[in-house]
């Protein structure tokens, strides 16, 4: 009777020990899928920045970018010696 209970006892123990690590696999799945989603929704984002950097800067050129240097230098020492 008690060499049976000792067996069972065994059987049950190396069945929480298989469930145990199944648990943390799927705490790891679940970490890899929270992470890609992420990932995902940041690159997203970086998409649609490059697109509205991309619409901005569509009708600038060197001339236009020259020109608004200097508008801020002229700013910036007008607020300096102000």
């Amino acid at each position: 009777m008690a060499l049976k209970a000792l067996k069972e006892k065994k059987v049950y123990e190396k069945e929480l020990e298989n469930i145990d690590g199944i648990l943390n696999t799927i705490h790891q799945q679940k970490s890899s899928m929270e992470n890609a989603a992420m990932h995902a929704e940041i690159l997203a984002l970086m998409a649609n920045a490059s697109a509205a950097l991309k619409s901005t800067h569509q009708g600038m050129d060197v001339d236009k970018v020259f020109k608004s240097i200097i508008i801020i230098k002229l700013n910036k020492n007008y607020l300096y010696f102000r």
